[in-house]
């Protein structure tokens, strides 16, 4: 039987489908038709199979038990005889329903267009392709646009860092200046600098007074020590 099976399987397998039909069945159904019909008609194969040995085990178990015993031999070749009357009627019927199938179940439509062929549907005119070409540079040009954008924004990053680093410097020694004013017990930077800018000022406005009248007292020492009366030589001189 299992070689009535094999060559059953076989009788059937028609010239095989294109690659590409094939391929759009498998998009549009999930599955090969030919594969699906072949899975149903090897099932009813395999019940036919098991419904003859079934019987077969049954007659031999009741020509034992009768007077009269049949031969396994016998009983065997009767079995194949009946499983290839039956697997004869099966395919006929079935090629019947396989072309049922295929022509009104598994048949896809001219009008069906998958999503994928969808591109193929309209067919383009120069002034569509011209449009296209458009688009295509404008979005080139959006390209340039965003790199240059992103070269700008590299640049301003580097410079940021490097204000940020000379930021980070200043704070440190602003830190390090008010670790130095705890030390010194000044609390308050700012009234401190008010305070001693205050003391710099007056400090200031007293030199000056200082230096302004040291240069009034070296000018009247000066005068102080004049003659009197110049010689009359100095205030005549062509009397000789």
């Amino acid at each position: 039987m299992a070689e009535s099976y094999a060559a059953s399987d076989e009788s059937r397998d028609g010239p095989s489908m294109t690659a590409d039909l094939k391929e759009y069945e498998v998009q549009f159904f999930g599955f090969t038709p030919k594969s699906f019909i072949d899975g149903v008609h090897n099932a009813l194969v395999d019940y036919l199979n098991d419904s003859i040995e079934v019987m077969e085990k049954y007659l031999l178990e009741e020509a034992e038990a009768t007077s009269n015993p049949v031969s396994r031999e016998c009983v065997r070749e009767a079995s194949d005889k009946l499983f290839g009357h039956f697997l004869k009627a099966v395919d006929k019927n079935f090629d019947r329903l396989e072309s049922y199938l295929k022509k009104n179940l598994f048949h896809i439509p001219s009008n069906v267009l998958l999503p994928e062929d969808a591109v193929h549907w309209q067919d383009y005119s120069a002034k569509d392709d011209a449009k296209l070409d458009a688009d295509l540079e404008n979005l080139r040009q959006q390209v340039r646009n965003s790199l240059y954008v992103n070269a700008r924004l590299r640049q301003w990053l580097q410079e940021a860092e490097v204000a940020q680093a000379q930021l980070d410097g200043f704070l440190l020694r602003v830190n390090n200046l008010h670790q130095i004013l705890s030390k010194a017990k000044i609390s308050d930077l700012s009234e401190s600098i008010i305070f001693t800018a205050g003391k710099a000022r007056k400090l200031k406005e007293q030199l000056n007074l200082v230096l302004e009248q040291n240069f009034r007292e070296s000018q009247e020492r000066q005068f102080t020590n004049l003659p009197a009366a110049m010689p009359s030589k100095l205030c005549n001189p062509n009397s000789e």
